[in-house]
């Protein structure tokens, strides 16, 4: 039913910020989130996204782990796309939407591009970029 796929949603989003708030409260300086924006509301997820981003300009390091590339492109200064455990893009946001056919589009669209055959660089799925 709604009420209890709400209620499961509730208890998901529960848990995810209670071991973020465990992960802060040991001030490590590198923190590593695995899909820190699901099951998250729209505002929800935009103060996750300003809490990462102050995180970062307090100098701490922030790894995240998402199918989400959208939100990733807002939130990252690096980024590494990876499919199949091969790395298949790498640098910073710019640098991936630049170095594409996708210019104009998001890091969806890379990716995307780069499954379906290479990019404006020659670089085939999987292969490291030249």
């Amino acid at each position: 039913s709604t009420l209890s796929s709400s209620s499961a949603a509730s208890d998901v989003y529960k848990r995810q910020r209670l071991g973020f708030a465990q992960a802060l409260m040991s001030d490590s300086q590198v923190l590593l989130l695995d899909e820190p924006f699901s099951a998250l509301d729209p505002l929800a997820t935009r103060s996750m996204m300003e809490l990462i981003r102050n995180l970062a300009r307090d100098g701490k390091t922030v790894v995240l782990s998402s199918h989400l590339l959208s939100r990733m492109e807002e939130v990252c200064d690096a980024v590494g796309l990876i499919h199949r455990g091969a790395l298949i893009a790498t640098g910073t946001v710019a640098e991936v939407l630049g170095h594409s056919n996708a210019r104009g589009r998001g890091l969806d669209d890379v990716f995307i591009e780069r499954l379906q055959g290479g990019d404006a660089t020659g670089n085939k799925m999987g292969e490291p970029e030249r």
